[in-house]
């Protein structure tokens, strides 16, 4: 089954492109030329720690199309679609090819805009020569497509052979971040011989890529052809139930679709003898264990948002607003791993208590589980401060009091119970309907408390030092326990 183009859609996709490009991306992309024109960013994009910045941000993107290939892959078709046209005569290649190229087009122009904005942002400033922006977008789009064909191989293996290369590549990210001998050899690390000032072998690196991505297009027929019917129609029914779920205004239901079922430890038990809160915290332990895939993702998101705000007072003022919102939505999409007590005892609130913890109680033992982890990480960040001079202790501490704010803003956001009908009605304003806006913040009430707390301390931080954060962090804790109580205690009244 194939779509006519006519004239009216053309139209109205062009109508659809430029009111994005008016309103979503203009703004934003002011205020990246805006934050990267400061003096702190241009201090950072010509020092000679740019190189393992962006062999970073190039890891990281490829290990995260990866990923999300299990999840939502380029070359996706709507569940009829599936049902009718993937189960005809014609071959997948000749089926599927269409929307890969259209979600690798778009993700190969994203990549190279992204790598294009750095180095016009330099050579306005006259730091480069035009050689230089002309050489890093080519390695940018030789990143996108390598990236898309990455997402495409992360949509047709298997989920256990998903799930050991992305193990397998979180280990060989995490040893280039911090064995710096190796880096050179690491396939990520060849982007960043096209960034200027770079010593590396920057010719060498530039055909290997072409290679790569050579070798990438040419193997995309052969990926389509083997992608499963059944993997394919998993996937269209998973994002369809999703969108019914998201259309509705529960976005914790459209995100739970995603949640994959247990792998592991379907008959682990928890000993008897154990004291109470001991108990409580091995269940959760394992209840958290028996999804590998899914603990791993949260303890790299929370440690990455711990790693984030242990270093934020040594990078420049402009990117710290930027810096912490990246850790706070880290730790918040982490924190949600852990959060299922927190939302188990939000079920059980408005039911006849048949035991005798009160919801307090479970809210309780089950903040146990995630409180180790966010003390655990710190300790890891307080012990790895000799080996960089990025890190320091009071930076370890900050970083535990911000995970501690989005710990206590998890289970504050799993309280809210169903959305009220009345965030539903129109508000008019002068300037349209407001409602949207309402919801958003219904939905969002955690993450948007976690930004504003964890800004405010390490504001504080920044600009005062660790006592006056430590005091705003009490503060924080107080206010949110007291609108937590109140949230659930209506949970627990009838009517």
């Amino acid at each position: 089954m194939t779509t006519r183009l006519t004239w009216s859609k053309i139209a109205n996709a062009a109508y659809m492109s430029v009111l994005v490009l008016v309103v979503v991306i203009g703004p934003l992309g002011l205020a990246a030329v805006t934050a990267l024109r400061d003096p702190g960013a241009l201090a950072v994009m010509q020092s000679d720690s740019m190189t393992v910045i962006v062999g970073a941000v190039s890891g990281a993107l490829l290990l995260l199309a990866f990923g999300f290939g299990q999840v939502r892959g380029p070359a996706m078709l709507d569940s009829f679609a599936v049902d009718v046209v993937v189960q005809g005569p014609r071959s997948r290649r000749g089926t599927l090819g269409r929307p890969f190229l259209v979600a690798a087009g778009l993700l190969t122009v994203f990549v190279g805009v992204l790598g294009a904005l750095p180095l016009v942002i330099l050579w306005l400033e006259d730091a480069v020569a035009v050689r230089s922006v002309v050489a890093f977008t080519s390695v940018s789009i030789l990143v996108g497509v390598i990236t898309s064909v990455t997402w495409l191989a992360g949509q047709v293996v298997s989920r256990r052979k998903h799930a050991a290369i992305v193990v397998v590549g979180g280990a060989v990210y995490l040893v280039y971040l911090l064995v710096e001998p190796v880096r050179p050899v690491i396939a990520w690390h060849w982007v960043a011989a096209g960034w200027p000032g770079d010593d590396g072998p920057g010719a060498l690196a530039f055909v290997l890529l072409a290679a790569v991505a050579a070798a990438g297009v040419v193997a995309v027929p052969r990926l389509l052809d083997t992608i499963r019917y059944r993997d394919l129609r998993e996937q269209a029914q998973t994002l369809s139930t999703a969108g019914s779920w998201a259309l509705t205004g529960d976005l914790a239901g459209a995100t739970a679709v995603f949640r994959a079922p247990p792998a592991v430890g379907r008959n682990w038990r928890t000993p008897r003898h154990l004291p109470k809160g001991a108990r409580w915290l091995w269940r959760d332990v394992l209840a958290m264990s028996r999804n590998p895939a899914r603990l791993l993702r949260g303890v790299t998101s929370v440690g990455g948002c711990v790693l984030v705000l242990a270093q934020v007072d040594s990078v420049p003022s402009s990117i710290q607003p930027a810096l912490v919102v990246l850790a706070v939505v880290l730790g918040y999409s982490g924190m949600t791993v852990f959060g299922d007590g927190f939302r188990l005892a939000a079920d059980s609130a408005p039911r006849p208590r048949l035991v005798r913890y009160t919801v307090g109680h479970r809210l309780a033992l089950h903040s146990m589980a995630p409180l180790s982890v966010c003390v655990v990480l710190s300790a890891m960040v307080a012990a790895g401060t000799g080996m960089s001079d990025r890190l320091s202790l009071p930076g370890a501490a900050l970083a535990l009091e911000s995970v501690v704010i989005i710990l206590i803003s998890t289970a504050y956001a799993a309280g809210k119970g169903p959305m009220p009908v009345s965030l539903l009605m129109p508000v008019p304003t002068p300037f349209g309907d407001a409602s949207a806006l309402a919801m958003f913040a219904w939905q969002f009430d955690g993450l948007i408390l976690s930004a504003a707390t964890v800004g405010a301390c390490v504001y504080l931080f920044v600009t005062t030092g660790l006592g006056a954060s430590f005091v705003a962090f009490v503060a924080a804790l107080l206010v949110i326990g007291y609108w937590a109580r109140r949230r659930y205690r209506a949970l627990s009244t009838p009517g």
